[in-house]
């Protein structure tokens, strides 16, 4: 009886928490965010004073030069970070979990990206998150950044992870104890996230005068209620840079749908990058 003990638990360890020797394939960068890539470079200065300590960034690939831009001044503020976690949400509700993780490296189309294997053990160990690597390669909030990631910071470990809108408080509060030591040691956290959804161009500046001060100014307490696509993700992502010691955020960049073509009374999704320090 032992033996056959012994066996299913090697079994469903193997299930839960698979080796990480078989990479992901990850998806090949959109059309737009790979001109945006190849494109001519803006190099101008972030306005940021001090250490870099993370970033909010989009996910919607409309939104590419945002992106690369976005990276090219995180990289000049932040050039050697020891690991990089990137937390988006989770589109399709695909987890197990209020929170998932991934633990697997991965194959993009402009390098390998290597799992924080650190990282991986300990948030199995502490229990906060369940790991489910089969749900990333559908989660574009991840899989968009992932040859960024790699083009910009290569041979940086990433800790991938998802949040859903049901996570309560409680929860946060045990995944932010966990994930600082990580993150406090060298560590850059990443914030994979849109803004308004749904809304015409007038409208989504209405709603974004509203939400990028509190973002800004990392008052992480009051994300509910405003139009975002992560509050919960962004309520995570915060309090870990408040934790950090940031100070506040520098937007560097706002648009709306219509800022890259779109109708601008048709139903869309706002957009920002901000640098935190």
């Amino acid at each position: 009886m032992r033996s056959i003990a012994l066996v299913a638990g090697v079994l469903v360890g193997v299930f839960l928490f698979p080796s990480g020797a078989q990479a992901l394939g990850c998806p090949p960068l959109p059309p737009r965010v790979h001109r945006a890539l190849e494109g001519p470079r803006d190099p101008r200065d972030s306005g940021v004073e001090g250490r870099v300590l993370g970033g909010l960034t989009p996910h919607h690939d409309l939104a590419g030069e945002l992106m690369v831009r976005f990276y090219e001044e995180l990289r000049r503020g932040a050039p050697h970070p020891r690991r990089i976690l990137l937390i988006a949400p989770d589109h399709h509700r695909a987890g197990r979990g209020a929170v998932t993780f991934c633990g697997a490296p991965w194959e993009t189309d402009r390098g390998r990206v290597s799992a924080d294997e650190e990282g991986v053990a300990m948030l199995g160990e502490h229990g906060v998150a369940r790991r489910d690597d089969a749900l990333f390669p559908r989660e574009h909030g991840i899989t968009v950044h992932l040859p960024l990631l790699a083009a910009f910071f290569p041979g940086v470990p990433v800790l991938p992870l998802v949040v859903r809108s049901s996570v309560s408080d409680l929860e946060l509060l045990a995944l932010r104890k966990s994930l600082m030591p990580l993150v406090g040691a060298g560590g850059l956290v990443i914030l994979s996230m849109d803004l308004s959804h749904g809304k015409s161009s007038a409208e989504a500046l209405r709603q974004d005068r509203r939400t990028l001060p509190v973002l800004a100014q990392l008052r992480w307490k009051e994300l509910r209620g405003l139009d975002l696509d992560s509050p919960r993700g962004g309520a995570l992502f915060l309090a870990l840079l408040e934790e950090l010691g940031a100070r506040r955020g520098v937007v560097r960049d706002h648009a709306t749908a219509a800022s890259f073509g779109e109708p601008p009374e048709a139903p869309g999704t706002s957009y920002a990058t901000v640098i935190f320090f």
